[in-house]
């Protein structure tokens, strides 16, 4: 991989576990941090600013514009946001 290419990653949820995962991708080298979804448009905006990425709507729109997404959700509402 040369030094212009970066794996664009995504978050789908930021709570107290997901916010490390979006902090970490933000952190890496060859990694671009490319956008968070999360249930609550104010968390997800107030760690889009400190990480420098955008929030997307939705799980679907994140997904498009990755090529790896961490969903960081309980077990149990994983479903709820690969099939809405």
């Amino acid at each position: 991989m040369s030094d212009k290419e970066q794996v664009k990653c995504g978050v789908i949820g930021v709570g107290s576990l997901g916010q490390h995962h979006a902090r970490i991708y933000a952190s890496l080298p060859g990694v671009e941090l490319t956008g968070i979804v999360d249930s609550n448009p104010e968390r997800a905006a107030e760690l889009a600013e400190k990480f420098g990425t955008r929030v997307f709507s939705t799980a679907e729109e994140l997904a498009e514009a990755c090529e790896a997404v961490s969903i960081v959700v309980p077990t149990d509402l994983h479903a709820k946001w690969l099939f809405p």
